[in-house]
């Protein structure tokens, strides 16, 4: 391999051609499995949660879950264990402002919450809330990783770009003055 190959591949990995072409792959994916690339293990207390979930919402179909105290006690259960796995999973989101950070957590456990109260009223809770709960709030996390991936993605590129191009003025300059002339050689034979 030839000096000039390996600059020109050293100065592609400093410039983050690896980040590009990671980026290229999720957009030339389907939108349907685009979130699919953001899954981690901690996502394994959501199917906890939808367990729990579904658990509840088939208890309210057999009538056991509309029982006055018995269907308070599983509903407070589902809904708390919802809670967890949110709270377990955490935020990605890398805000800085404290409005962006409430904004986020409101949206997941707004849902959940609001989810709780609707399974609460007579009537309502043969319809499983909850399950919709569960799957909304995963989606809603899914796409804040996703989010938080671009952004921080962006800036990465953008500072790398930034470093290489302050690199390359930099050896320019120094290779101008650091390079021995050819008539130095000449001189010294």
């Amino acid at each position: 391999m030839s000096e000039t190959e390996k600059s020109s591949r050293l100065e592609a990995a400093r410039a983050g051609s690896h980040i590009r072409s990671t980026s290229n792959t999720l957009k030339n994916a389907k939108p349907s499995f685009k979130l699919l690339f953001y899954l981690q293990v901690l996502d394994l207390f959501f199917l906890v949660a939808f367990a729990a979930a579904l658990l509840k919402d088939l208890l309210d179909l057999i009538g056991i879950g509309s029982l006055p105290a018995i269907g308070t006690v599983v509903t407070l259960m589902a809904s708390t264990s919802i809670f967890a796995a949110l709270f377990i999973t955490g935020s990605t989101s890398k805000r800085k402002t404290l409005k962006g950070i409430w904004k986020s957590a409101w949206k997941k456990y707004g849902v959940v919450g609001a989810t709780t109260i609707v399974e609460m009223l007579f009537g309502l809770n043969f319809i499983p809330f909850e399950t919709f709960a569960v799957i909304i709030a995963f989606y809603l996390t899914l796409v804040e990783r996703k989010n938080t991936a671009e952004s921080q993605s962006e800036s990465q590129t953008t500072v790398r770009a930034s470093n290489v191009s302050s690199i390359n003025s930099d050896r320019k300059t120094n290779n101008q003055k650091d390079l021995p002339n050819e008539y130095d050689y000449a001189d010294a034979a």
